[in-house]
């Protein structure tokens, strides 16, 4: 059977051109250079002889054939990362998994973490921050966790886990009987988002305010630092509803107004494609689908 094998380095090297549809791009993870690339993608079709790839110019594009063969190559590379994982599994007392995640996260997955620890003693966890795009190729992160409006991480393998609701909040000493709609938040003081400047402007409009004017004279890059902010009687914060449950039930932290915004921002995690079957990835992945009601 391993005689009709097709030269392996060309297989990789296909897999990962295929995932980017971009021979640049592949290199780029590869650490070789383009023309390396198109040498190893040129060997494996002549060893199958059928064409791969659609070349015009610079530009490539999967044929039928080969989009087909990926699918099958990605999944045998898949089931080959995860022998690998179990393998090692039996020799190292712990396995690694490196999780890529954002500034907020402080906030309520890192608490929850003991509920999985509990569960998979096994597997230890390194957490580092980040935002934006999720460079896999030149890290160790098997996991990466976002949060976007639009999000743009082809070829990852992306999924929800947590939707956003945002409320107005404000300290006890600011909660006034006149605040009753959202249109009497207006007169206060609002405390403004950096990260997401439009996000009072967004609230406004779905309270049915499209012309309300916003002025924000004290902004925040992070919703940690917003937080204490309202706390501390500065102003009215416009906050994710589940970043703040312990202020809320404390009594530091108030609602405004009983007015709920559904925010268009959702929460991802994200997996290169090559990891996504190794099983700390899909424990891990499962697990925050899981917990993510109760954050």
């Amino acid at each position: 059977m391993t005689e009709n094998l097709p030269p392996l380095k060309a297989i990789r090297t296909f897999e990962v051109a295929g995932r980017y549809d971009n021979f640049t791009k592949a290199a780029e993870e590869l650490c070789i250079t383009p023309g390396a690339v198109s040498k190893q993608v040129k060997l494996l079709e002549d060893h199958l002889g059928i064409m791969l790839f659609k070349r015009s110019g610079p530009q490539i594009t999967l044929t039928l054939a080969g989009s087909r063969y990926l699918a099958l190559i990605q999944e045998a590379l898949n089931i080959i990362a995860f022998a690998t994982e179990q393998c090692a599994e039996v020799t190292a007392k712990k396995t690694v998994l490196h999780i890529n995640t954002l500034s907020s996260s402080s906030l309520w997955l890192i608490p929850a973490l003991d509920d999985f620890r509990q569960r998979y003693p096994h597997i230890k966890i390194h957490i580092s921050l980040g935002h934006g795009e999720v460079d896999f190729s030149h890290s160790e992160t098997d996991i990466a966790i976002r949060v976007s409006t639009k999000p743009s991480w082809h070829p990852h393998n992306v999924k929800v886990f947590m939707k956003e609701t945002v409320i107005p909040v404000c300290a006890p000493s600011l909660k006034t009987k006149d605040l009753e709609e959202p249109g009497d938040l207006l007169r206060c003081a609002l405390l403004g988002h950096q990260v997401r400047p439009h996000m009072w402007k967004e609230f406004m409009e779905e309270a049915g305010y499209p012309d309300a004017q916003i002025n924000c004279l004290l902004s925040f890059e992070y919703f940690f630092m917003l937080i204490p902010a309202a706390e501390n009687g500065l102003g009215i914060a416009l906050l994710p509803e589940f970043l703040i449950k312990k202020e809320l039930a404390a009594g530091t932290l108030v609602p405004t107004i009983p007015f709920r915004f559904q925010s268009p921002y959702h929460y991802y995690i994200i997996s290169p494609t090559p990891k996504a079957s190794l099983q700390k990835v899909r424990l891990f992945s499962k697990w925050l689908e899981e917990y993510a009601p109760r954050f």
